[in-house]
């Protein structure tokens, strides 16, 4: 959004998206996604020195981030910024079994799309808009979350009135937004911070806020089967719900991540019933699980600290199964930057960078089931799609 994801930053030691703007700037945002990028689907399987000059990469990319995945496994989105011919930043669609790649391009030249999501086994996905100036500038308090047709057309608007909206999900029904919304810093590496999630009833337009407690980070909230909670990382809050402290307070947040031993998903209820609670772990596991997606069936599948860091999933009948190293794909030349799971919880997109080079980044594609990686490599051409 991310998933998911507006850029988002990744603390250390922990896995996140970043969708890029342009100005090359950030919004902490600890990330499931997922949600964050691609261009490069090449099979991650110890290649030598010829087969890794053949992968793309971030190919002709200067930045890419954002990944997300569609139910089945088929299409894979992600932001992609500073192509060859191309220099902004913009949303990108990669379809795995017809080997296309297509650029999202608004109409309007002065707005801005990126942070694509699926949600569920439409093939629709949620998007944000983000208005610039003519010299460039995005206007981030004029961020809107939007849901749009693979074609580019049917461009409708979820959200309304101002603040930098991201991390956002709907509902298994889709008549219900949520997403979170925050504030611009005047200062530090960070765009924005002090965010909080709001429930958002798409027929009415009424406004539900579900936490108040101004979290420095955030992820894409997963909503649990029945549509009454979402589920999230904590992401460190900077205040007490129904106080004005607002207090950015380095020590007070490592206390309270530090707590609970770095288990760190969340739930929430969707009505606003929660929102004078202290965030408490929702599901424990070792010394630390986080960045949770919850997939159709009522799986959670998280990163969880035992020893080191691994993936895993955990069925609805509380039975845990884990990915392990050799069918992740990373080493110790490389590190999973994010990832992501379809809604069917059938396929993994998994981001990986080599350590000490930002530009080393390619996705591999699991199918979760047969736990094998799937080589993909973009094509040269791109295909521009108007959205509207």
């Amino acid at each position: 959004m991310a998933g998911n994801g507006v850029p988002y930053c990744r603390p250390a030691g922990i896995a996140s998206e970043v969708i890029m703007i342009s100005n090359m700037k950030a919004v902490c945002v600890t990330a499931v996604f997922v949600a964050a990028a691609v261009l490069t689907f090449a099979m991650i399987a110890r290649p030598d020195a010829n087969e890794r000059d053949r992968r793309n990469h971030l190919g002709h990319f200067k930045k890419v981030d954002g990944i997300s995945i569609s139910s089945g496994g088929g299409q894979l989105t992600f932001t992609g910024c500073g192509h060859r011919d191309f220099p902004g930043c913009t949303i990108y669609r990669y379809d795995l079994k017809e080997n296309a790649l297509y650029r999202y391009v608004h109409e309007n030249k002065l707005m801005q799309v990126m942070g694509a999501q699926y949600w569920s086994d439409s093939r629709q996905f949620l998007l944000v808009t983000v208005p610039r100036t003519e010299d460039g500038k995005q206007v981030l308090e004029q961020m809107q979350v939007a849901i749009m047709n693979p074609d580019g057309t049917g461009l409708k608007q979820l959200t309304a009135g101002e603040g930098i909206k991201a991390a956002y999900m709907l509902s298994p029904d889709g008549r219900t937004l949520v997403y979170a919304s925050g504030k611009r810093r005047t200062e530090g590496k960070t765009v924005a911070s002090h965010f909080d999630y709001y429930a958002r009833d798409l027929a009415t337009g009424t406004e539900t806020q579900i936490t108040d407690l101004a979290f420095y980070e955030i992820s894409t909230p997963y909503f649990t089967p029945d549509g009454k909670n979402i589920v999230f990382n904590y992401g460190s809050p900077l205040k007490l719900p129904g106080t004005n402290d607002d207090r950015a307070d380095k020590a007070f947040r490592e206390d309270y991540e530090k707590k609970h031993r770095w288990n760190n998903i969340i739930r929430y209820p969707v009505d606003g019933s929660g929102i004078n609670s202290l965030p408490e772990p929702w599901f424990v596991h070792g010394i630390g699980s986080s960045n949770a997606i919850i997939t159709r069936d009522g799986s959670l599948w998280f990163e969880g600290r035992t020893g080191g860091i691994s993936y895993y999933r955990r069925y609805p009948n509380g039975e845990i199964n884990e990915f392990p190293y050799a069918q992740r794909g990373n080493g110790p030349e490389r590190y999973i930057f994010s990832w992501t799971v379809d809604p069917a919880g059938s396929w993994m997109a998994i981001l990986y960078q080599d350590y000490g080079s930002e530009r080393d980044r390619w996705v591999a594609v699991l199918d979760t089931s047969a736990r094998t990686r799937i080589p993909v490599l973009l094509p040269d051409t791109i295909t521009n799609i108007t959205v509207h």
